[in-house]
């Protein structure tokens, strides 16, 4: 295995107690600043001794005055023999005017030592502030009022550059557009703002054996479809509409969709299909007319035509949070989206398309997830390079395919790098941000290759699922990477072709933070009990179709990874499914609501049961008193109803003691399970009212006896005392 050699320690002491002694500061990097994969961790940025200071660098240590914006750079992959373009605008953010007011170029004489250095570039916490290149000073025409913006542009041939044209100049450069002026009219000129990028500068390629980089392009959005096809908002037609976000990657893969290997999720093609034939959309007032059809179809019919021939991976459907679902029991979730992804992304882009790629949300997964999604088919997880990270450290890039082992077997991980996904994830709502963002990205991979010169490795670069980047950053960065002599683009499925890196990886890592950020628990145990209401409607209808795939799909739908960041549209979308999944139940009912009389102890309770859906279905009937010792019951055997049939079963029952008694009356599913909400049917005897009225009555006939009897005990007891007086 090829190693970097490491810096000379006492070399570097010897240095940097030289530059104390000069009055050099020793910028280092902050604690916070994570160094990626392929980086000398802890690291300290070296000042550098032919980099002049700035006319006040203490004004450079407080926030920029006016800074010069960078909104063109060129050209995109710079030649010996080329010049160099840079224009922008002067902005001054001061309550004061700036008079005096000029720019230079600053270009560092030494090349980037790491990949680590970018971010301190890009933080402000380095002495990378360059030599200034003063043929290049441009006088601003006005003295700049306080807000007020004035464009300037500076060129300059690459040959009147410090830039070398030896093999040993091959790397990576800071360059600079600095502000000079006055801060008051009777003011020193002094630095007014300093904007810093980077330039990939490669005069020898052939002293290069360039890396290859694979660009994974997500073709996501959010699934916001409920079971009944309404849309939770506009956002997907948006997307798909001329300038949209998902429109953008195919406008910019035009001139070469197969440089990119396309990650798709299928349920975003079959919503635009959806879409097409027309759609409705959720509103707080009702369900409105969606109003892009049009561009949905449109959008359809040219990613057809753009991905025909590219490299093309169907994602899971709905791009689940699969260690979420899978550790709240949703297995079957898992399975299922895993198992269709294919079919359906074939089906709708008329090609077959491979569904053998996972991507778990975070690109974090644990050892059971992974083995599950290995059973499911899946034999490629597209994970972060943090998952697994080398170890022992390398001080390069290794190649981003290892080999994982799971009970099902062997699968091939394809590690995202971190840099270039946190260049992907930089801001491009401005044009400045937007070369910004392209520049570190190409500069990257410059890094990557200026590792390991001799050596290629293959990395791969992807966005996040939402990742919404500007049509000039996708169309500039592929034109660059098309012609740039330190990296070559290579598709998936060619780095898939190759052996996994050897280089030894830690065990896959899913921290408590990781646990932390999954989908909401209690969100997807609200998924699983309606996952437990469909089975039940599946088994009371003899042929549930399409309807029973619509709710089951729809389901999965809001086990998303993309609701992490917006849980309430999740759980939205729940309630409305959960809401329609419950009408679609109540096609089978019990009508029976009236107040039954027995004559007796004894009786029959009439049950109607209605069946309103389009399918024959197969119920069972439970009838249960309060309290339950009150009545005593035949349960029926199960019923059969035809589409539209209304059925009367009479249930005989006895009802001890007085009084009504309430009974429960539920449909369950032909095993027993409960199907439905139960009817009460308050269930009345006479027999114990008529009872009771005998009782009374001869209670009163024996009470009159007992008058009687009284009454002619008292006269006999009066007569005898009568003769007993007489003389």
């Amino acid at each position: 295995m090829n190693r970097v050699p490491r810096p000379n320690v006492t070399a570097r002491c010897a240095v940097g107690a030289a530059l104390i002694a000069l009055g050099f500061p020793l910028a280092t990097a902050p604690a916070s600043v994570a160094s990626p994969i392929g980086t000398l961790v802890g690291t300290a940025t070296r000042p550098h001794l032919d980099e002049s200071p700035s006319p006040s660098t203490i004004s450079a240590l407080q926030p920029d005055a006016a800074p010069a914006s960078i909104e063109s750079l060129a050209p995109l992959v710079p030649t010996v023999d080329g010049t160099l373009a840079i224009s922008g605008r002067v902005t001054n953010r001061t309550d004061a005017p700036a008079t005096d007011v000029s720019v230079r170029l600053r270009i560092s004489p030494t090349q980037l030592e790491g990949r680590f250095e970018i971010a301190q570039v890009l933080s402000g916490n380095t002495s990378r502030e360059g030599a200034s290149v003063e043929r290049t000073r441009t006088d601003l025409s006005t003295a700049l009022a306080p807000a007020q913006q004035q464009p300037y542009s500076i060129s300059i041939p690459f040959k009147d550059t410090n830039l070398g044209t030896g093999s040993s100049a091959n790397g990576v450069y800071v360059i600079a557009v600095e502000t000079l002026g006055r801060k008051s009219i009777d003011g020193p000129i002094e630095r007014l703002g300093l904007t810093r990028s980077f330039l990939p500068w490669f005069p020898q390629p052939a002293q290069l054996k360039p890396s290859k980089l694979v660009w994974m392009w997500p073709i996501t959005s959010a699934p916001s479809r409920d079971a009944n096809g309404v849309l939770s908002t506009e956002t997907t037609p948006d997307e798909m509409a001329p300038g949209g976000r998902l429109t953008r990657f195919l406008d910019a893969a035009q001139a070469d969709p197969k440089a990119i290997s396309w990650v798709v999720d299928p349920q975003l093609l079959e919503e635009a299909g959806a879409i097409g034939n027309g759609y409705r959309v959720a509103s707080p007032t009702g369900v409105t007319e969606g109003t892009s059809p049009d561009a949905a179809k449109v959008w359809l019919t040219r990613a057809t035509a753009t991905l025909k021939t590219a490299d093309v991976r169907a994602l899971p459907y709905a791009i689940p949070d699969v260690v979420a679902v899978h550790r709240a029991g949703l297995d079957s979730d898992v399975v299922l989206s895993s198992t269709s992804a294919a079919p359906l992304a074939s089906r709708v882009l008329a090609r077959p398309v491979s569904g053998d790629v996972a991507w778990p949300t975070d690109g974090v997964i644990d050892t059971g997830t992974l083995d599950l999604l290995r059973s499911a088919g899946v034999s490629t997880v597209v994970l972060k390079d943090s998952t697994a990270p080398a170890e022992p450290p390398v001080a390069y890039t290794p190649s981003g395919s290892i080999a994982l082992s799971s009970l099902s077997g062997t699968a091939r991980a394809v590690l995202t790098d971190t840099g270039l996904g946190d260049a992907l994830a930089m801001p491009q709502n401005t044009n400045a941000q937007t070369v910004l963002a392209r520049q570190r990205f190409l500069a990257e991979t410059g890094l990557i290759t200026s590792e390991l010169p001799s050596v290629s490795r293959t990395v791969v670069a992807l966005g996040q699922p939402l990742w919404s980047p500007s049509a000039a950053f996708l169309r500039d960065t592929l034109t660059a990477l098309s012609s740039a002599p330190w990296i070559s683009t290579a598709t998936l499925s060619e780095l898939l072709s190759i052996p996994p890196s050897t280089v030894a990886r830690a065990r896959l890592r899913y921290s408590r933070e990781d646990v932390a950020r999954q989908l909401d628990p209690d969100l997807l145990a609200r998924v699983s009990r309606q996952h437990a209401s469909l089975r039940n409607f599946r088994d009371v209808v003899t042929d549930s179709g399409a309807n029973s795939d619509r709710f089951t799909f729809a389901l999965i739908r809001t086990g998303s990874g993309i609701w992490r960041s917006d849980v309430d549209s999740a759980s939205s979308l729940l309630d409305r499914i959960t809401a329609q999944l419950d009408d679609l139940k109540s096609g089978v009912r019990v009508l029976s609501r009236a107040k039954v009389n027995f004559p007796g102890e004894s009786g029959v309770i009439p049950v109607t049961i209605a069946n309103d859906l389009s399918h024959s279905v197969t119920v069972g009937v439970r009838l249960v008193g309060n309290p339950s010792v009150r009545l005593i019951v035949t349960q029926p055997d199960v019923v059969s109803l035809d589409p539209g049939q209304k059925v009367t079963i009479q249930v005989q029952a006895q009802v001890l003691g007085s009084g009504a008694v309430p009974v429960y009356v539920s449909l369950t599913t032909p095993s027993g399970e409960i199907y439905s909400a139960p009817v009460v049917i308050t269930v009345a005897t006479s027999a114990y009212s008529r009872a009771a009225a005998w009782i009374v009555g001869g209670a009163f006939v024996l009470l009159v006896i007992l008058i009687i009897i009284n009454f002619f005990r008292r006269n006999k007891v009066r007569r005898n005392a009568t003769a007993g007086d007489a003389p």
